[in-house]
């Protein structure tokens, strides 16, 4: 039987990245399955590959310097190390189609839409057509073929333009075998395999990042690479035992910061939708998380394999739990890994207490105190929490405050304390748990600082605000914000600090002098940019998910209105104030709009993607 796989790369313009990432590590293989036979991954049969050239090339660059940049995107796959696929250059090849069956793998220009058949504004940049035996997954045929239609190519960056090796490269990944990464990132560390051509890091998208390289070992591995990495395996599924399909799975190095990820259901060899595999790690520790995919992405994005995707399930890190910090690190050796590293989504068990969340102290040079912390605790009638100050252990009962949250209040210490607290919840039925497990702590010390400034940026993939002594030079304390913090702006007189998060949909308003989070403010959806009022007394914050513009009164930190600024193909993004007006960006349609006294008043034409 032969499969045949689709892989497309779509245009997704942006005028800037939106912060950076960490370094990422993602690959997935195409993989297909027929009826209920065991997931195949499709990979080349033998290690030297040929492709030819259509004669013609681009008629934006001319034959020669198109067969030249091609020739140059293969030399990018061929030069990995740890990877023994070769390429061989047939050279060019005249009055030939792509055709899925004739074993001539092609690279060629479609200038009229005839071959590729795209619809008029698909997007579509170029697609990659795999022809493989659905029973082994071993390729016998493989076709690029570029949108000449549509788009203009370039060997440099130019206005208007795609960088053709840009595009080559990301499609010779799926010419060898590799699917859509679900990562993304800033230009830099952005997957080359990510599904979205940006057009923000012009030739970014032609060097490959970590997860691309470890992609290409995993298919075609030598010796030596197959002998110093590991795996990570396990798989995820319902209350009920049901398989979990096409959940985003993660592996945190947390030695290197390398971000590792794949899907579950994509297990070669095996039939269990729920299944999972992280192959090709390194020696190391890691953080091992599951979550819908997100991103913009969809079943689309991936190979047929993935008709749809399993959503309905909240972020969770191995350990049982939804806080990064508490979640149980697994370790890989090379040549050995990690098996049985499962989940079941969802945390809740009927009767059994369960921590949803803890929002606590940090590093704080507050000595007066006291240090307060929430406890969002189910099935739970009873929080003991206990305390080690300098070896000296206390406990104290948390407050109940009713649905689920607790609080507790620590005295205050003399700088240079270290403090360590962990809690049991007890249920009415008698059952405790302790959190965090296996004996460890929550922990933060009470600081001395140089008396200098301080400063406070956004540390977007850790999710966190990092506070730095400009005095000593270093890095003093970190606060746990919401998901995919993304902005950080001040209160006129300093005292606070005002975070936007762009997954959870809140403002994390902070105290400067305690690092002490003062208050969540829930908006609507995805809160990017923020400017404040001329008197200091509003925020305003653009919802870019929303295609809203939110004020919120910043002495009693409510919600005053929301307003619609039309409907944004994409944003509002950027913002700023003047009298009372307030201005955002409408990025598509490059546009600027006025809204005043709650309703929009203005468009103002301009160029260049305001962001």
């Amino acid at each position: 039987m032969i499969g045949a796989i689709r892989c497309l790369l779509l245009w997704l313009p942006v005028a800037a990245s939106l912060g950076a990432a960490t370094p990422a590590s993602a690959f997935l293989v195409q993989s297909t399955q027929s009826g209920n036979g065991p997931v195949v991954m499709a990979s080349w049969g033998e290690d030297d590959v040929p492709f030819r050239i259509d004669a013609a090339g681009s008629a934006d660059l001319g034959a020669a310097q198109t067969a030249a940049i091609l020739r140059q995107s293969f030399t990018v796959w061929e030069n990995v190390e740890g990877s023994r696929l070769r390429f061989i250059d047939e050279g060019l090849s005249s009055g030939r189609d792509a055709s899925r069956r004739d074993r001539r793998n092609l690279l060629i220009f479609d200038e009229t839409g005839a071959t590729l058949g795209a619809p008029d504004g698909s997007g579509i940049i170029a697609v990659t057509r795999i022809n493989s035996d659905a029973q082994t997954g071993e390729i016998f045929d493989a076709d690029i073929i570029f949108n000449g239609r549509d788009f203009r190519f370039a060997a440099e960056p130019t206005p208007g333009r795609i960088l053709l090796r840009d595009v080559a490269v990301h499609e010779i990944g799926h010419f060898v075998g590799l699917d859509h990464t679900p990562l993304a990132g800033d230009p830099v560390q952005r997957p080359t395999m990510n599904p979205f051509y940006f057009g923000d890091g012009p030739g970014e998208a032609s060097s490959l990042a970590a997860d691309d390289i470890t992609g290409l070992r995993v298919l075609y591995p030598t010796f030596a690479f197959s002998s110093m990495s590991g795996a990570i395996t396990g798989r995820i599924e319902e209350p009920g035992g049901r398989g979990v399909f096409g959940a985003h799975v993660t592996a945190l190095d947390l030695d290197s910061g390398e971000l590792y990820s794949t899907l579950s259901g994509a297990e070669t060899g095996v039939r269990d939708r729920g299944a999972y595999a992280l192959r090709g790690l390194p020696t190391g520790l890691y953080r091992v998380a599951i979550e819908p995919v997100s991103g913009g992405l969809d079943a689309s994005n991936f190979s047929s394999l993935f008709a749809t995707l399993d959503a309905d399930f909240p972020l969770e890190y191995f350990g049982n739990t939804d806080i990064a910090s508490t979640a149980l690190p697994v370790l890989v050796t090379g040549g050995i890994g990690s098996s049985n590293i499962d989940f079941t989504t969802g945390f809740i068990t009927p009767g059994v207490p369960f921590v949803r969340s803890v929002d606590g102290p940090g590093n704080t040079p507050d000595a007066i105190g006291p240090y307060t912390t929430f406890f969002d605790v189910v099935n739970a009638i009873r929080v003991e929490v206990i305390i080690e100050i300098d070896g000296q252990v206390s406990a104290i009962t948390a407050e109940a405050l009713g649905g689920g949250m607790f609080r507790s209040q620590i005295p205050g210490q003399h700088v240079g304390t270290h403090v360590r607290y962990r809690l049991t919840a007890a249920s009415a039925t008698g059952i405790s748990v302790d959190f965090p497990a296996g004996g460890r702590w929550l922990e933060f010390d009470v600081i001395g600082l140089s008396g200098a400034p301080l400063a406070f940026t956004v540390l977007r993939d850790a999710g966190v605000l990092g506070v730095f002594d400009t005095g000593a030079d270093v890095e003093v304390a970190r606060v746990d914000l919401g998901d995919d913090p993304i902005q950080i702006l001040h209160s006129p007189d300093g005292q606070f600090l005002y975070v936007s998060n762009l997954e959870s949909s809140e403002i994390t308003v902070i105290e400067t002098a305690t690092f002490r989070i003062a208050d969540r403010i829930s908006v609507a959806a995805q809160p990017l940019d923020m400017a404040l009022s001329p008197d200091g007394g509003t925020l305003y914050v653009t919802n870019s998910g929303a295609s809203l513009l939110t004020a919120i009164n910043l002495e009693s930190r409510r919600v005053l209105s929301s307003v619609s600024v039309g409907a944004l193909v994409e944003g509002p993004y950027g913002i700023a104030t003047s009298g009372r007006r307030v201005y955002v960006t409408d990025l598509r349609s490059n546009a600027v709009v006025a809204v005043e006294d709650g309703q929009v008043v203005a468009r103002i034409p301009v160029g260049g993607g305001p962001r």
